[in-house]
């Protein structure tokens, strides 16, 4: 007798699922590039901006209410997005309150500083 295909097969990360429509894409597969950073007006998804700084929705959100991030722009009804140069601002200055950066010099001090 045969070997049958199971029908319901678990599904693979990653992949397309074929489907009498069409293909239909996972949510997990739309993922933004981490160099959308650079471009300043890009609008950054709650999984982008997550795995940037480490902390998960809900600890955004406290951040969000406590002031201690930039608050998200809302994209349609139930999504929201950040707006990349403030998230990498928040970022830069997270670093130098640490000590893991130097903090920028002022523009007419680097002008002014020996060769």
């Amino acid at each position: 007798m045969p070997m049958m295909q199971a029908v319901n097969a678990p599904r693979k990360s990653g992949t397309v699922q074929p489907s009498p429509g069409g293909p239909r894409f996972h949510k997990s597969d739309r993922k933004q590039p981490l160099a959308l950073l650079d471009i300043d007006d890009a609008l950054l998804t709650s999984a982008t901006v997550q795995a940037l700084t480490g902390d998960s929705v809900s600890t955004l959100d406290r951040k969000i209410a406590a002031g201690a991030f930039p608050p998200p722009i809302r994209h349609g009804e139930r999504d929201r997005r950040w707006v990349a140069w403030q998230v990498r601002e928040h970022l830069r200055k997270q670093a130098e309150s640490q000590g893991v950066v130097r903090a920028r010099a002022k523009s007419h001090e680097k002008a002014t500083a020996p060769a």
